[in-house]
């Protein structure tokens, strides 16, 4: 059906609108997309012939999180938003699916829906036509108005962490990130409701719920059965309603974190991991408490109460709004109105080409100059040389920003596909107008060497050339594997598969010694809001817990630094440094014996050998040397011929003047 009216280029009637209406998405028929699995061969094959290939591969990328929301429960959580004060505004839905949050909105709202799959997107869009649908990852939604009155929907369900460098610095799992993100484009005063899984609220790591606090206040919670999808979805996941609304200007969001905890609990005789507030409210449960084998050990779970799917939309509906009744009578309802998203975050590319001195880009005027120390400095060449040049740039863009986005994430979603066909079709047509990045003419010079082959001069592309002052040249020369001998060159492996691997970043540490291994790593010092960070302190109690792990330098303004970095190098100076300082800060004695401790014993004349020749020995000194010294005559039988032979293995210090020798005898005898 979405096929013909894409080739008939009309909206549907009210039948075929229906019928689209009743798209499930793709979560509950994983087989479907199996090529080993023979049950579904022709099905699969049907499909085939109505998508393109990019579309079978985004079905396939999205099908482990297609998992859509039964209308009852998204009219119960309608009806929550309403008593919380949400009748009206823009609302945003992130993974809106097949719209069905969309399908049941008051008629005083504005959907704007957010969906990756471009066959589900096409078909809400159609059923939906009053609704805006954005064909795109939210990962790659960016805020451009004055943010939402409210976010609703069923944010999808992954471990994954999608590469969203504005919105998802801290590298949360998917749902987490959505709600974090819902939060962040959520207008000051504005209410968050969506349902998630039940490991937003139950993980031990609190470092999500922790970022949620800190953009909105958590009103509440309702936890629904295992299975209480399985009619639309497929799934028996234990899912959760959550809650949120944003934080208004100047709102203390430190002492809010309390209902966002978790604990182990004994429930059925078997330790669980289980939300604080979920254990501690049932009335929020629908159903009870209970546990069973997962696949790491017991997990909480709730057993489908009796009654059916009806009983179990009543239960919630009825627990949703108790949860939007109560904040609103504590003052805590909808309170959007005449606000607007001020802290919109910047995105963070860490190899951003153009940062860094030496590298080349293209202005706006479209000339290309290079960042100098002082500024910008205008590159001129000619006229074919700048418009390979500029292509050439082009392809470092694009390779670094497939590398920045693969070093970011583990997920290789639809972006990074993205990014890598941008990659390829910049390489070909670069290949297609100029030939190999790295071809090379070679020329006989006429000359040979020792074993009698000509000495060959290679010549390379003058834009090459001119590109090797750009940090990333290494990057470009790398995009393909060139074969001199043959002049054919084939691509390189970032153009279809992963080059780099993911790394976690660390978010929590256990111990103060590994909070500032880390903080050194990260950014190179340490750094005390960071190490508060790790450690899940405050600042005042994380500096008490590094200080036997660090010293504050007086050089660099009580700049925490590593013991290892402080107790090396010149510690005379630090010592005497401290020494001065001590008088002014008392504290400071601690640095001064562990200084002294290390300082080595001073040396006498004696002990100190020096070559004359040392590039380090000030000049100065060598003079004052040479003149205590008796000067050889010139007739001197010393071949070297000099005043001081710098073959002498030993030059005594100032304090003892070179002994006299005899004029007729050479220092090397």
């Amino acid at each position: 059906m979405l096929q013909q009216l894409v080739l008939e280029s009309r909206a549907p009637t009210e039948e075929e609108r229906r019928l689209l209406a009743c798209w499930p998405g793709r979560g509950a028929t994983p087989e479907l997309f199996d090529e080993d699995d023979a049950r579904y061969a022709d099905e699969r094959a049907q499909l085939k012939a109505l998508w393109t290939d990019g579309e079978w591969a985004a079905a396939r990328r999205t099908v482990l999180n297609a998992h859509y929301t039964s209308r009852d429960f998204a009219h119960g959580i309608w009806e929550a938003l309403a008593e919380s004060g949400v009748t009206t505004g823009e609302v945003l839905e992130p993974g809106s699916g097949s719209g069905i949050f969309i399908g049941t909105a008051p008629a005083g709202v504005h959907m704007v829906g957010v969906e990756v799959d471009p066959t589900t997107a096409r078909i809400s869009q159609l059923v939906y036509p009053q609704a805006q649908i954005r064909i795109e990852s939210f990962a790659d939604t960016q805020l451009t108005g004055d943010g939402f009155d409210a976010v609703v929907g069923n944010v999808p369900f992954s471990n994954a962490t999608l590469y969203d460098p504005a919105y998802n610095i801290e590298k949360l799992s998917m749902h987490n990130h959505f709600i974090v993100k819902s939060l962040a484009m959520t207008k000051p005063g504005g209410i968050v409701a969506v349902l998630t899984s039940r490991f937003t609220l139950d993980s031990k790591d609190d470092a999500a719920r922790q970022r949620m606090a800190e953009l909105g206040e958590f009103l509440g919670a309702v936890r629904l059965p295992a299975g209480a999808h399985d009619d639309v979805a497929g799934t028996d996941a234990v899912t959760d309603l959550v809650m949120f609304r944003r934080h208004l200007p100047g709102e203390n969001t430190q002492s809010r974190t309390d209902r966002l905890t978790s604990s182990d609990r004994l429930i059925d005789g078997n330790t669980v991991r289980v939300s604080d507030y979920i254990y501690a409210n049932p009335a929020q449960v629908v159903g009870t408490l209970a546990s069973r084998q997962g696949r790491f050990g017991f997990e909480p779970t709730v057993p489908p109460p009796d009654g059916g799917h009806d009983a179990i939309a009543a239960a919630f509906r009825a627990a949703a709004i108790d949860v939007a009744t109560r904040a609103r009578r504590a003052g805590r309802g909808w309170a959007a109105e005449g606000q607007i998203v001020t802290d919109r975050p910047p995105a963070r590319i860490a190899q951003k080409p153009g940062g860094v001195v030496g590298s080349l880009l293209v202005d706006a005027m479209g000339q290309i100059v290079a960042q100098g120390i002082n500024g910008r400095v205008e590159v001129r060449l000619p006229a074919a040389v700048s418009g390979e040049l500029r292509k050439l740039i082009g392809l470092r863009d694009a390779a670094v920003t497939v590398l920045e986005a693969e070093s970011r994430s583990s997920h290789d979603g639809d972006l990074l596909a993205e990014l890598r066909a941008t990659l390829n079709t910049s390489y070909d047509d670069y290949v297609r107008a100029h030939g190999p990045i790295n071809r090379v003419e070679t020329r006989g010079t006429g000359q040979f060497d020792d074993d009698g082959e000509e000495i060959v001069r290679r010549k390379y592309p003058r834009a090459l050339l001119e590109l090797r002052r750009d940090p990333h040249f290494a990057v470009v020369a790398a995009l393909e594997i060139f074969d001199e001998d043959s002049g054919r060159a084939r691509k390189a492996d970032i153009f279809t598969k992963r080059v780099i691997g993911y790394v976690d970043e660390v978010t929590r540490v256990d111990s103060p010694e590994d909070a500032v291994a880390v903080s050194m790593d990260r950014e190179g010092r340490v750094s005390v809001p960071l190490v508060a960070e790790l450690l899940g302190v405050d600042e005042a109690a994380a500096v008490a817990l590094v200080t036997p792990f660090t010293f504050p330098d007086p050089a660099k303004h009580g700049q925490l630094v590593p013991v290892a970095e402080y107790l090396s190098g010149d510690v005379r100076a630090r010592a005497r440094l401290v020494r001065e300082e001590l008088a002014d800060d008392p504290t400071l004695v601690r640095n001064l014996a562990a200084l002294e401790a290390v300082i080595p014993p001073e040396l006498g004349p004696e002990d100190i050998d020096v070559k004359p020749s040392a590039s380090w020995v000030p000049e100065k000194t060598s003079h004052q040397n040479l003149q205590q010294s008796r000067p050889m005559s010139s007739t001197s039988s010393c071949p070297r011929r000099s005043v001081l032979c710098r073959s002498s293995s030993r030059m005594r210090p100032q304090s003892m003047p070179i002994p006299s020798r005899s004029r007729s005898a050479c220092p090397m005898a």
